[in-house]
């Protein structure tokens, strides 16, 4: 069995940066107008950069034909938005750093 990789959470983001001296409620106040930003960025323009981190694009996907896997039967999938992430090379070095 594959090795389960605890999930960070928003409250653990907020306890970093109230270890940088700012009240909680102040960090969560920031990391909610963050991703608000992060969010509001994708629906108006479909791409949202983050410079040494990376880019959220915005792709939308057309309807198409899908086939439950159990019982073989053919559906419809509807055409729907979903994001992607492109990690920045700056991140892909330090994550990969020996």
């Amino acid at each position: 069995m594959a090795k389960k990789i605890p999930n960070i959470i928003k409250a653990d983001i907020i306890n970093k940066i109230t270890q940088k001296g700012i009240s909680s409620s102040d960090a969560s106040d920031i990391l909610d107008d963050v991703l608000n930003a992060v969010i509001d960025g994708l629906i108006e323009e479909k791409e949202f950069k983050i410079k040494g981190f990376g880019t959220f694009n915005k792709l939308s996907k057309k309807q198409r034909i899908g086939r439950n896997l159990k019982t073989g039967e053919k559906t419809i999938i509807k055409a729907r938005d979903t994001v992607s992430f492109h990690i920045s090379k700056l991140f892909k070095a330090e994550l990969n750093k020996d």
